[in-house]
Order: C-alpha cells, then sequence, then structure tokens
C-alpha cells in the first residue's frame, strides 16, 4: 500500500512539474508530457538512485526545450532576412 501511496505522490509531483515546465517554455503540456515520458523511462532503464529521476528528467527535458525554441527561433530570423 505504500507503494501505490508514493507512486501517487510522485504522479502528482510529475503532472505539477509538467504543467510548470509547458508554462515556462510556451509548450503544449500535451508535448512536454510526451517528452517527459520519454525521457523519463530513458533515464529509468539505467538509473542506480531513484530518488533523483525526477530532477534529471525535469532537467534534460527543460534543455529540450529550450534547444527546441532556440532552433525556431534561428529558423524564424533566417526566414525574415
Amino acid at each position: 500500500m505504500g507503494s501505490n501511496f508514493q507512486q501517487n505522490l510522485s504522479s502528482l509531483a510529475n503532472d505539477r512539474d509538467i504543467v510548470l515546465l509547458s508554462e515556462r517554455n510556451g509548450a503544449s503540456e500535451t508535448d512536454v508530457r510526451a517528452l517527459f515520458a520519454s525521457e523519463f523511462a530513458r533515464l529509468k532503464m539505467g538509473a542506480k538512485v531513484g530518488a533523483y529521476l525526477t530532477v534529471l528528467t525535469i532537467s534534460n527535458v527543460r534543455g529540450m526545450l529550450r534547444r527546441k525554441a532556440a532552433r525556431l527561433a534561428a529558423a524564424a530570423d533566417k526566414a525574415l532576412r
């Protein structure tokens, strides 16, 4: 039972983090959720310490969103020239 409780708390925290990432980066919540799930699954396979998984996932997704925004801005700038 404790495991389900921890899983639910983790899920709620992940939902909150996904919404914040979405709002702060101007990306759709659906896109951020997909990136988060994909990155979390990738990191989980090799994780030795599960406690840091969510923090690392958030950091990696934030970086992905920043790089995507930079690419889009560069493409838009190039199109204006």
